[in-house]
């Protein structure tokens, strides 16, 4: 902490730049492990206190009790959607409950309540992090909690390829320019996985004086939730080849055609093809492509 507390303070960040905790382990008697907690805390520099913050975790200690280590320290607390489904202190109590009591914890220092979310991987164990972040179920929970003046933070696989869904899913700027962004870094992926659907989505942003966000990315997650078609793979990765046919060298055109048809016959998988046109995307510094989602989803 104090480390993590010197580089702050050399960046001048002020308090309200913070540094997250869980509780820790029970060690086989969770109230004096809390007390323990609570006499540590009470020894660390003033500067680490004003920085430090706990949140509820997965395993042990809930949100109920995360509050009232917050009372007897005056610790902020954030608040975990995710944690609080896999270790609930009460099911019945909502995420809206629970975000506006521990509201109370943050002083004006400590600048706006932050809170984590994050949706289940429906493949992992409870507790997984999705690899992206489900539009629908998001803005569920948003219109739930959104009277709360707090910060989202999500904890997602992709990060900020999520944060954007969520950003244009709730802007007020409504403008097809948004869409029409991320439908350039999406394109070639929607393509791998089927033309129609590539088609449909560029059918979909015709209308520059509409915004069908919620529209356009439902298309997207159902898209990229479909299982591979190698006739769609071929045509996605002839589409991005055309960056270079124009410019690779003899070795590369030949590189290039080796792992097309290795791939198409099912030798090699894709992301192997997608590995080699990636290095030509760094190597011919192609601006458009560097954006593209193609190779990172």
């Amino acid at each position: 902490m104090k480390y993590h507390c010197d580089i702050l303070d050399l960046m001048q960040m002020d308090s309200s730049h913070k540094i997250i905790l869980h509780v820790g382990g029970a060690y086989n008697d969770k109230l004096k492990a809390i007390d323990r907690f609570i006499e540590n805390y009470s020894t660390l520099e003033t500067r680490i206190k004003k920085r430090l913050i706990i949140e509820n975790d997965d395993k042990i200690y809930n949100i109920k009790e995360v509050l009232d280590i917050a009372k007897k320290t005056s610790i902020p607390v954030v608040y975990d959607n995710l944690h609080n489904y896999a270790n609930p202190y009460d099911k019945d109590i909502s995420d809206h409950e629970w975000i506006s009591e521990c509201f109370h914890t943050w002083k004006k220092d400590d600048g706006n309540q932050k809170i984590h979310y994050s949706q289940q991987d429906n493949n992992k164990k409870i507790g997984s992090h999705s690899p992206t972040i489900r539009i629908n179920e998001f803005l569920s929970f948003y219109n739930h909690i959104k009277e709360c003046d707090t910060d989202i933070m999500l904890e997602v696989k992709d990060k900020n390829i999520s944060a954007l869904k969520c950003i244009n899913l709730l802007s007020e700027k409504k403008n097809i320019k948004y869409l029409e962004q991320e439908w350039s870094r999406y394109n070639y992926s929607v393509l791998e996985k089927s033309h129609k659907s590539y088609l449909d989505i560029r059918q979909m942003l015709k209308d520059k004086s509409a915004y069908p966000v919620q529209e356009f990315y439902n298309k997207i997650e159902e898209t990229l939730g479909m299982n591979e078609s190698i006739h769609s793979g071929i045509n996605a990765l002839q589409h991005v080849w055309g960056y270079f046919k124009n410019k690779a060298d003899d070795k590369e055109k030949k590189r290039i055609q080796k792992l097309m048809e290795d791939y198409n016959r099912s030798l090699i998988t894709i992301t192997k093809v997608k590995s080699f046109l990636y290095t030509l995307t760094l190597k011919y510094n192609d601006k458009y492509l560097m954006q593209s989602y193609f190779f990172h989803i």
